[in-house]
C-alpha cells in the first residue's frame, strides 16, 4: 500500500517558490488502474515522480507498506525504484544504443537477477509484448510504438508491483496507443498501475479509479470500476542487495561495444594521454639511467655500453673466465684487450684494394666502438657487421664505401710526437667495408666506428692495446735507456726477429756519446714492465744499423720481436659490452665485488655534475607531474561532450534503481577498460618501436616491471578521477532534475 498524507512539493525558480503539489492525501492499493488527469502545469508529472521516488517532497509524508519515507536516503529510494517500480515514460527513456533485448536485460541486471533466469524471463516477456522478432534490433531503429512496448517489457520483466506511466500514448497513433493501454490494463490485475494523461476518456475506458489534479491539489478522486485490490506491494522474492562486480563489468563492456563511435573517441583521447605520458616518463627514466659529463680522467671512451673489469688480485683472466662473462645475461660481448677502446685511430676513405693517396690532414679521427652494442633499429641504413673487416660508421660515410687505417699499429693511433713521417709514405693499410650507417648524429671532429667482435680479438688489436700501457724499453749498458713510445716504434718485415734499427734521432738524443761502430752490432737489453703486476719481462736484441734519412725517426723492428715480449702479459683488464646504461647497471649489480674491480666511465661525474643532474631530474619529474595535470584537464575537456551525451543513459539506469555507487563503478569500469586498451596499444607500439626503427626514441629498454606498474597505476588513477568527476555531475540532483539536464523532460 502507498499512502500520501498531506504531501507537498515545491520548486524554486529564479528565487520564486512554486507549488507543484499542495497538501495531497491519497492511498493506492495493488490491483488498481489509476488514471491521473489535469491540465498542463497541474502537477500530474510531479505527482507521478514523487510516488515513484524519482523526486523528493518537502512536506507531509509518504508511506510504503506503512513505512515512512521522509527519512529515506538516496540509496533507499534507489532500492525502492529497483524493487517496486516499473517505468513507462512518454519519451520512452530507453537506451538507443542498446538492442531490445539489452534494454530489458539491463533492468534485470540492475535488479540482481541471475543470467539464466534473465534469459528465460526476457524471452517470455518479449513474446508477450510482441517484440520477439525485434529482440536483436537496435532501439534507435524502432518505431514509437515499439519503443513504448520495450519500456513496458522492461517494467514487466522486473515483475515490479507498481507501474507508473507518464503519457505513454502521447507520441503514438491511436491504434498503437490502444494496444499499449490494453496491455497496461492487463497488467493491472495484480499490480498497481498509475497512469498520467491529458485525456479523461482514457480514465473512463480503462481506469478503475480517476484522480483529477488542479494547481497541485486533488480536486476529484472517483472510483470508476471495481478492482480486486491487495494491501501489500512487496515483491515475491527479495532481490540482491549488491550488483556483482562481474555484472557491472559486463554492463560496462556492453556500453563500450554498443556505442562504437563514442568509445573510439574516448579510446583515441586515452591513446593520446598514454602516449604522451609514456614518452615523457620514458625520458625521465632514461635521464635517471644517464651518466654524467662525457669526461673521465683516465678513459677517453665513455660509451654507455662499456664496463671495464679487472681482478682484484691483479691476475689475468683465463679463457674459461672470459667465456663465463660472455654467457652472462645482458652481456653482448667481451673485449679482452680493453685499452684499445681508448685509442683514437686515423681513418681515410679507400677503394678497398690499393693504398689510398693521402696526406695527413685528409685522415679523420674516429672513436672506437663495439658493434655488439648495436641493434638493427640503431641503423639508418645497411646492416650490422658479420666479420672482422666489416664496420658500421656514422655519416658522412655511406654503405659500400671503404675506410682504411695504417696496418702498422704504431701509426694506428694517429701521428703523435714528431710528425716527420708523411702520411703518404704509409704503404700498408687495413681496409674495412662500411656495411651500415648509424642513426646517431656525428660530431664535426669525431665519428664513431663500430667494429665486429672478431676484430677486437685479433693480434693487431692486442698489440695496439698493450703498446700504450706497457711501453717497451731498450737499454745499452753503461750508456742509457730508451723508452719506446708509440711514435718511436715502427715495424719492418725486412728486419730479422731480434734485430733493431735505431734512427739518427734516437742515437743523438740518447746515445750521443757512443760511437756508431760501437753501437751497431751491440746487444741491448729489451724489456717491459707489466703495469698491472709490476713484473719485468726481457730479452736481448741486436742493433743492426743506424738508419739515415726518413726511413725511421724512432726504433724499427720486426713485429715478432715485440710480440715475443708481450707473450708474457695476460689479459688483466677487459671490457664487457652491453646494450646501454640500463643493462650496464644490472650487469654491475651482479658482479662479485670481492673478486672484481669494475669501472663504468659513462657514469663518471663530479660533485657539481651530480648536483646539476639531481636538479635536472627533479625538474623533469616536476614537469611530468605538471604534464599529468594538464593531460587530466585536457582529457576532461575532450571527453566532456561525450560523457554529457551519455548522461541520459546513466540517468535511465538511475530511474531503474541503479545505485549511485553502481553507476560510479560502472563508469569507472568503462573508463578503466578503455584506458587499459590504450595502455596495451601504446605498449605494443613501444615493442614495435624497439625492433623497427622509427623517429621516436626507444624507451622500452629502460622500463622495469615497476615502471610498467607505475604507468598502469597512474593511468588508471587518471581514468578513475575522470569518471568520478563525470559521476559527480550525474548525482548532484534528483533523477528528475538529471533527466531535464540530459535534455528530456520527465
Amino acid at each position: 500500500m502507498i499512502e500520501l498524507r498531506n504531501l507537498s512539493k515545491y520548486y524554486h525558480d529564479n528565487g520564486n517558490v512554486v507549488k507543484a503539489l499542495e497538501d495531497v492525501s491519497v492511498t493506492f492499493k495493488r490491483g488498481e488502474f489509476v488514471v491521473v488527469t489535469g491540465e498542463s502545469g497541474s502537477g500530474k508529472s510531479t505527482f507521478l515522480n514523487v510516488v515513484s521516488g524519482l523526486d523528493r517532497y518537502e512536506a507531509g509524508e509518504m508511506f510504503i507498506d506503512g513505512k515512512e519515507t521522509s527519512h529515506f536516503t538516496g540509496d533507499d529510494f534507489e532500492r525502492y525504484r529497483r524493487e517496486m517500480i516499473g517505468f513507462v515514460f512518454q519519451s520512452y527513456n530507453i537506451i538507443d544504443a542498446y538492442t531490445v533485448y539489452q534494454n530489458v536485460d539491463v533492468a534485470l541486471m540492475i535488479s540482481g537477477m541471475g543470467k539464466l533466469e534473465r534469459r528465460r524471463r526476457i524471452k517470455e516477456i518479449l513474446e508477450r509484448v510482441g517484440l520477439k522478432k525485434q529482440r536483436n534490433q537496435r532501439a534507435s531503429k524502432l518505431s514509437g510504438g515499439e519503443k513504448q512496448r520495450v519500456a513496458i517489457a522492461r517494467a514487466l520483466a522486473k515483475d515490479a508491483p507498481i507501474i507508473v506511466a507518464d503519457e505513454p500514448t502521447g507520441n503514438l497513433d491511436k491504434s498503437t496507443g490502444k494496444k499499449i493501454l490494453d496491455l497496461l490494463k492487463e497488467l493491472s490485475v495484480d499490480k498497481l498501475v498509475l497512469l498520467v494523461s491529458h485525456s479523461p476518456k482514457i480514465a473512463e475506458e480503462y481506469a478503475t479509479r480517476h484522480i483529477r489534479l488542479f494547481d497541485g491539489k486533488i480536486t476529484e478522486d472517483k472510483a470508476i470500476k471495481s478492482a480486486s485490490t491487495h494491501e501489500s506491494v512487496k515483491t515475491k522474492k527479495p532481490l540482491l542487495e549488491e550488483i556483482s562486480p562481474l555484472t557491472l563489468f559486463s554492463i560496462a563492456l556492453r556500453n563500450i561495444v554498443a556505442m562504437p563511435k563514442k568509445s573510439l573517441f574516448v579510446l583515441f583521447a586515452s591513446l593520446f594521454i598514454v602516449f604522451v605520458f609514456a614518452m615523457t616518463y620514458g625520458s625521465y627514466v632514461r635521464q635517471i639511467h644517464a651518466g654524467g659529463m662525457q669526461y673521465h680522467p683516465h678513459f677517453r671512451n665513455m660509451s654507455e655500453s662499456r664496463i671495464i673489469v679487472a681482478r682484484r688480485d691483479g691476475e689475468p683472466f683465463t679463457d674459461d673466465e672470459l667465456e663465463s662473462f660472455r654467457n652472462r645475461a645482458l652481456v653482448r660481448a667481451v673485449a679482452p684487450y680493453d685499452a684499445f677502446f681508448d685509442e683514437e685511430p686515423r681513418i681515410v676513405r679507400s677503394d678497398g684494394v690499393n693504398p689510398p693517396e693521402i696526406d695527413e690532414w685528409q685522415m679523420d679521427v674516429a672513436r672506437i666502438q663495439h658493434a655488439s652494442a648495436l641493434s638493427p633499429r640503431d641503423l639508418a641504413q645497411g646492416r650490422l657487421p658479420e666479420n672482422a673487416h666489416e664496420i658500421v660508421a656514422t655519416e658522412p660515410y655511406a654503405v659500400g664505401e671503404f675506410l682504411a687505417v695504417p696496418a702498422d699499429p704504431s701509426f694506428y693511433g694517429g701521428f703523435h710526437g714528431p710528425r716527420d713521417t708523411p702520411a703518404d709514405e704509409i704503404e700498408e693499410f687495413i681496409h674495412f667495408e662500411i656495411v651500415g650507417i648509424t642513426a646517431e648524429s656525428p660530431t664535426i671532429y669525431q665519428r664513431h666506428i663500430h667494429f665486429h667482435d672478431d676484430f677486437f680479438r685479433s693480434d693487431y688489436v692486442r698489440l695496439k692495446s698493450l703498446l700504450p700501457h706497457h711501453a717497451p724499453y731498450v737499454e745499452l749498458q753503461d750508456f742509457g735507456t730508451v723508452k719506446i713510445e708509440n711514435y718511436y716504434l715502427h715495424f719492418d718485415d725486412d728486419i730479422d726477429k731480434g734485430d733493431l734499427v735505431l734512427s739518427e734521432h734516437i742515437k743523438t738524443a740518447f746515445f750521443a756519446g757512443v760511437p756508431e761502430e760501437q753501437l751497431v752490432g751491440s746487444s741491448m737489453r729489451f724489456y717491459i714492465e707489466n703495469d698491472f703486476t709490476g713484473d719485468v719481462h726481457e730479452s736481448t736484441v741486436v742493433v743492426r744499423e743506424i738508419a739515415t734519412g726518413n726511413r725511421t725517426q724512432g726504433v724499427a723492428m720486426n713485429i715478432e720481436t715485440l710480440d715475443s715480449l708481450y707473450a708474457h702479459i695476460g689479459r688483466q683488464q677487459i671490457s664487457l659490452i652491453v646494450r646501454d646504461s640500463h643493462d650496464a647497471q644490472r650487469v654491475m649489480d651482479n658482479l662479485d665485488g670481492e673478486v672484481y674491480n669494475y669501472v663504468y666511465p659513462a657514469e663518471y661525474t663530479t660533485e657539481i655534475d651530480a648536483i646539476l643532474g639531481t636538479i635536472v631530474r627533479i625538474f623533469q619529474g616536476g614537469f611530468s607531474f605538471v604534464l599529468l595535470l594538464v593531460l587530466y584537464f585536457l582529457s576532461y575537456i575532450a571527453l566532456k561532450n561525450v560523457m554529457q551525451a551519455r548522461a541520459k543513459d546513466f540517468v535511465i539506469m538511475r530511474s531503474l534503481g541503479a545505485r549511485q555507487k553502481d553507476i560510479h563503478r560502472m563508469n569507472i569500469a568503462e573508463m578503466a577498460s578503455i584506458m587499459i586498451i590504450a595502455l596495451l596499444v601504446v605498449f605494443g607500439f613501444l615493442v614495435f618501436n624497439r625492433f623497427i626503427r622509427t623517429p621516436l626514441p626507444d624507451y622500452l629498454h629502460y622500463f622495469s616491471v615497476g615502471n610498467y606498474l607505475l604507468m598502469i597505476l597512474v593511468m588508471l588513477i587518471l581514468s578513475v578521477l575522470l569518471a568520478i568527476r563525470f559521476n559527480s555531475r550525474l548525482f548532484k540532483d534528483t533523477v528528475t532534475t538529471a533527466f531535464r539536464e540530459a535534455g528530456d523532460v520527465v
